[in-house]
């Protein structure tokens, strides 16, 4: 196809995208500008950064306009956008908010409420048609490229905490810091890794709405928490994590039998969210499991969204939950008993140090066991490891993989394993055995030993 064929086929060619067909076109359109305005009345204009043919009609016509778009609200945003990049340098950089003040200000006829799902879902279908025809571009805050895909659902935060950024990437500006359990509304996933997402702060100072991007893998499109209040008796001794999960919850303090608990919520039933006294005196929220706590079913209350606070700031929301969820999924067909079958689990066959294998001494080494199910991995509970290989038994553990490479081959009372995950929990010194169930790990315990690296 002749290059001035293709420009009568597009709406423009721009130059960062077709530098080639640009130079082209720009020293054939010379040759063509009497025909494409005598015989087919457009106006060719030629800038620094593109080639477009303009063509006025005589009378609007039904078929006319643009066919990503449904409604007249559509048409207002893409001129209030095109209004907003006036003003603007070619690359220059604007977070999101600039624009939806920009609109808010600028359309008189009709009052723009942003916390209204409609209009956030039109306004997300322009920026998808702008990012489409070169208009806009989205980056990550270091110069790469990045390109979002329209998506409009409720999720929730499953990792410790995690901070929503006004850019897709480390590099973006931190807005707000979300907690487990944090309701959000995600409007958009980029093909880098990192989601477009919307949340209510709520603080004595009132409810900010607040714009930005999250890591995907740090939000479930499934409730984390349900709300379940009560004041329980400690049956028995327990570490307080500040996760769900004993691979990658870190301990913040202890409940000693007999103690009296204030309950705020479960972890699809396996955790309890409770309060503590931090050792400064303020208050925190941990984990324990549900198991610690006496008499809890007749208690539980399943309720509508509640905020969790700590020291006067909102830690997360609760919200209303049927017990289905990636934590709940994780004990699918995991025993309590040892031997039996365990669904999912991929089990290994040990294998042995060869007698004349090089080891390098490691030193000595907490060794503790962890198994799929939620109170070890909470969200991570999918036999899935960090490096994205399954887990499997006689053959992976975590490490800390700042002091043991991911891949080495570590040598365990004679055993070889392969440093295939983390969690943060284990820190230098400490390595987390994968095994079939959670009694395998109960029965074999914690202990120190001397650990070797196979050269």
């Amino acid at each position: 196809m002749k290059p001035l064929e293709i420009l009568l086929s597009k709406r423009w060619i721009l130059k960062d995208r077709e530098k080639e067909l640009y130079y082209q076109l720009k020293d054939e359109i010379g040759k063509s500008r009497d025909f494409l305005t005598e015989k087919l009345g457009y106006q060719a204009i030629i800038t620094p950064n593109l080639i477009k043919l303009e063509k006025i009609p005589a009378y609007a016509q039904n078929w006319m306009g643009i066919q990503d778009f449904s409604d007249h609200l559509e048409y207002i945003f893409l001129c209030m956008i095109l209004m907003f990049l006036e003003d603007r340098d070619a690359g220059e950089q604007f977070v999101l908010s600039m624009l939806t003040e920009y609109i808010q200000a600028n359309i008189k006829e009709e009052q723009i409420d942003w916390t209204i799902y409609s209009y956030r879902r039109h306004l997300v279908k322009v920026m998808k048609y702008c990012v489409k025809i070169g208009i806009l571009e989205i980056d990550d805050g270091s110069g790469e490229k990045v390109t979002a895909v329209a998506k409009s659902d409720k999720v929730s935060v499953s990792a410790k905490a995690t901070y929503i950024r006004s850019m897709p990437g480390k590099n973006g500006k931190k807005l707000a810091r979300v907690y487990l359990g944090t309701g959000v509304e995600r409007v958009a996933v980029c093909d880098n890794g990192w989601s477009k997402v919307t949340y209510e702060k709520k603080s004595k100072k009132g409810t900010e709405k607040i714009s930005g991007y999250v890591p995907t893998k740090h939000i479930n499109d499934s409730d984390q928490v349900a709300q379940a209040k009560g004041t329980f008796t400690a049956l028995k001794d327990s570490d307080i994590l500040d996760y769900p999960g004993k691979k990658d919850g870190q301990v913040v303090g202890e409940v000693i039998q007999e103690d009296e608990v204030k309950r705020l919520a479960t972890v699809n039933g396996i955790w309890s969210q409770i309060y503590y006294k931090k050792e400064n005196g303020k208050r925190g929220i941990g984990y324990i499991p549900t198991s610690v706590l006496e008499n809890t079913a007749a208690e539980e209350k399943t309720e509508e969204s509640k905020v969790a606070k700590v020291d006067g700031e909102e830690a997360g929301t609760i919200h209303k939950s049927e017990g289905k969820g990636v934590f709940a999924e994780a004990v699918d067909g995991v025993t309590a008993s040892k031997g039996e079958a365990v669904s999912g689990v991929q089990v290994g066959t040990p294998i042995a140090v060869s007698s004349d294998a090089t080891l390098k001494p490691l030193g000595t080494f907490k060794i503790t066991h962890y198994c799929p199910c939620s109170i070890c991995c909470g969200p991570w509970a999918n036999g899935v490891t960090s490096t994205g290989v399954t887990a499997t038994t006689n053959r992976t553990i975590a490490v800390d993989p700042t002091q043991i490479p991911y891949g080495s081959k570590v040598v365990i009372n004679g055993q070889v394993y392969v440093a295939e995950d983390c969690g943060g929990a284990i820190k230098h010194n400490c390595i987390d055995i994968y095994v079939a169930t959670h009694q395998e790990g109960e029965d074999k315990g914690v202990y120190y030993t001397d650990v070797y690296l196979l050269e």
